[in-house]
């Protein structure tokens, strides 16, 4: 191949990165914006709580006496929550949580399912409006990486296309 094509197929390769890294930013855009309308809620009563603690990440699961999926409590939540909150659930005890309505018909389909937020009748364990805080802070290094990977590959391309027009 010569140098001209080379230049083509890599400026393609480049726009095929820029569009996709772009797609995963919009992807991310909803994520924090979780509201009573976005999602839907539950209550379900716990027949037994796994903790899992690897030292670098933790995850808490509820299990229900209603549902076959467990409710799952992911990293990033667990890292801002006070896991004596969760260990101090009793079996019996209501809960009521939020999970998305885009994963709502998966209940009792999959092993798990992310919570967005959990109550009981004395506390809130975590808000709607904590989980949107606390996910708009994990996710943020995330969306400044893939702007700074989507500027990248479109200059790249740019680069490359007026090298090739040369």
């Amino acid at each position: 191949m010569n140098k001209s094509k080379i230049n083509i197929f890599l400026i393609f390769v480049f726009l095929f990165l820029f569009v996709a890294t772009i797609g995963i930013i919009i992807s991310m855009n909803n994520i924090d914006k979780q509201t009573k309308e976005t999602t839907t809620l539950y209550t379900a009563t716990v027949s037994r709580i796994e903790i899992t603690d690897t030292e670098k990440n933790i995850s808490a699961e509820i299990h229900t006496e209603e549902y076959d999926t467990s409710l799952l409590i992911s990293t990033n939540i667990c890292k801002k929550i006070k896991l004596d909150d969760i260990s101090n659930l009793k079996s019996g005890q209501t809960i009521s949580f939020r999970v998305e309505n885009i994963k709502a018909n998966q209940m009792n389909k999959v092993e798990f399912i992310n919570l967005i937020s959990l109550k009981t009748d004395t506390k809130d364990i975590f808000s709607l409006e904590e989980y949107n805080k606390y996910i708009h802070d994990s996710a943020y290094p995330a969306r400044i990486a893939s702007i700074a990977m989507a500027s990248l590959f479109l200059l790249i391309s740019l680069f490359l296309f007026f090298k090739n027009k040369k």
